[in-house]
């Protein structure tokens, strides 16, 4: 429509329309939108409409107002990005979190992953870990997380199920520590720093709880290196 009003030098709204194939009803709507523009305008002749283009140079006009306002968004979004970067993090002592269902769980691996990233230095995450039959559903997960361990330089010391040589294998390749024990236990817990993470994968909707607390953390902490002393290598 922008082309045939530019290219045809009078027309009435019937010939427009039939040049432009927009609909008679629909013509004037645009017709007014390019006169808004200051790209056509138009005079009456025994009470008809004639509409004219406006000088070619009005659409180069046309464009440079449009890049103007985009270049005045721009502005207003980096000084807006700069004042974000600028804003201090919130960074509370203590803090926790629930998730719920196998998507929740691995949103919780994906937080702790994201923690250990940012964290300033390499540390050991310690994992307390259930019955290979409990978490079987999500060992791909497990396996996708440990990639990222390593990937962060971070050990693993793992308390992991007598029977499970596979899985112990595999962890032992991975920068880890293992140890076995006979475990009977449903829920599975580990200590990162300020950070204790439960689980409870087992059931019919898995669950899991992400504490960031540093006297709870070393606490567990303790008490996952009492038991660590009796596994068997």
């Amino acid at each position: 429509m922008l082309y045939c009003s530019l290219s045809t030098k009078r027309s009435k709204t019937g010939e427009l329309s039939k040049k432009s194939e927009i609909a008679t009803a629909n013509i004037y709507t645009v017709l007014y939108s390019l006169m808004k523009k200051g790209l056509i305008s138009y005079k009456l002749k025994n009470n008809i409409k004639i509409f004219m283009p406006a000088p070619v140079e009005s659409f180069n006009e046309l464009v440079e107002k449009k890049q103007k306002g985009l270049d005045e968004q721009k502005e207003k979004v980096t000084y807006a990005i700069k004042k974000l970067k600028q804003t201090p993090k919130i960074d509370t002592t203590s803090d926790y979190k629930y998730f719920e269902g196998i998507s929740g769980i691995k949103s919780l691996l994906n937080e702790v992953a994201n923690y250990m990233e940012h964290f300033g230095k390499k540390s050991i995450l310690k994992l307390y870990g259930q019955p290979r039959k409990q978490s079987e559903m999500l060992r791909g997960f497990y396996n996708e997380f440990h990639k990222k361990r390593l990937k962060f330089g971070h050990k693993y010391k793992l308390i992991s199920s007598k029977g499970d040589e596979e899985h112990n294998k595999l962890r032992k390749s991975q920068n880890s520590e293992v140890r076995v024990m006979d475990l009977k236990n449903d829920a599975s817990f580990a200590v990162f720093e300020d950070y204790f993470i439960a689980q409870h994968v087992s059931g019919k909707t898995p669950v899991g709880f992400l504490i960031k607390n540093r006297k709870i953390a070393e606490s567990f902490d303790q008490i996952y290196e009492q038991v660590w002393k009796t596994a068997s290598k």
